[in-house]
C-alpha cells in the first residue's frame, strides 16, 4: 500500500531575522509607509515580503551553485541524484505557482487602477493620466482587443484558415497556437483602423498599468508628475 505523500516541513523564519531583511530593504527604499498610529500599512507589509523573496532568490543561487558543479562532475550517487532531482522539481513547482500568483495580483491591481485613472479623466480631462506613489509610478495602458472565437466553433475553424494553420496539425497537437500573439496582431489591426475578419469583429477593452520604479535621483530631486 502506497504511503501518503507528505508535504515538506515549513521552517518559520525568526522574527528578528525577518526584520533584519526588511530593514536592509528599507536602506535601499527609505520611503517606508506607516499609518498615523505607527502601524505598518499593507504597502509596507508587501515591501517586507519582497525583501524576503529577494533574500530567498539570492540564497537559491548561493546554495545551488556548488550543487550544480558537483552534479556536472558526477560527484553524487544515483540515490542522491534522485533526491536532488525531486527537490529541484518541488522548487520549480513552488516558484512557478508563486510567480503565477504574483502576476495575477499585479494584473488585478493594474486593471483596477487603470480603470480608475481613465474614469477620472473621462469626468475631467485635467485629471492626471498617471499615478505616482512613494515607490513607483503607474500609467494606464488600455487596448481594444479582438475577442477570439471559441474552440470547436465554425468561427474557430475559419480563424485557423485565416492564419493558414492546418487544422489537423492543431487537432493532433503537432502545432500549438499562441493566441496571445494572435490577439495582439488583431488588436493592432483594430487600432490602425484596418479591416478585421468577421470572426474577430467582437472586441472588448483591456485595462492594465505599466509600473515604473521611482529612481533614487527622482526621490532626491523631489520630482512630481506634471
Amino acid at each position: 500500500m502506497a504511503k501518503n505523500k507528505q508535504a515538506p516541513k515549513m521552517v518559520k523564519m525568526p522574527e528578528k531575522e525577518f526584520d533584519m531583511y526588511y530593514k536592509s530593504w528599507l536602506l535601499m527604499n527609505p520611503e517606508e509607509v506607516h499609518h498615523d498610529d505607527g502601524d505598518l500599512t499593507d504597502v509596507s507589509v508587501m515591501a517586507k515580503l519582497l525583501s524576503l523573496i529577494q533574500h530567498a532568490h539570492d540564497k537559491l543561487y548561493e546554495l545551488t551553485g556548488p550543487v550544480l558543479d558537483k552534479i556536472k562532475k558526477r560527484q553524487y550517487s544515483n540515490e542522491e541524484l534522485a533526491d536532488l532531482g525531486f527537490l529541484f522539481r518541488e522548487m520549480e513547482s513552488l516558484l512557478d505557482e508563486t510567480r503565477k500568483d504574483a502576476k495575477a495580483r499585479k494584473e488585478l491591481t493594474g486593471k483596477l487602477l487603470a480603470f480608475l485613472i481613465i474614469a477620472a479623466q473621462t469626468e475631467d480631462i485635467s485629471n492626471p493620466d498617471k499615478v505616482r506613489g512613494r515607490l513607483a509610478t503607474a500609467r494606464p495602458d488600455v487596448r481594444v482587443r479582438a475577442k477570439l472565437p471559441k474552440k470547436g466553433t465554425p468561427e474557430y475553424e475559419r480563424a485557423l484558415d485565416y492564419f493558414y494553420i492546418p487544422r489537423r496539425a492543431v487537432d493532433e497537437g503537432i502545432m500549438k497556437i499562441d493566441w496571445n500573439k494572435a490577439s495582439d496582431f488583431l488588436t493592432t489591426l483594430v487600432e490602425e483602423g484596418k479591416k478585421v475578419p468577421d470572426e474577430f469583429k467582437e472586441t472588448y477593452p483591456e485595462y492594465k498599468c505599466v509600473f515604473t520604479k521611482i529612481s533614487k535621483q527622482e526621490k532626491e530631486n523631489g520630482e512630481t508628475d506634471g
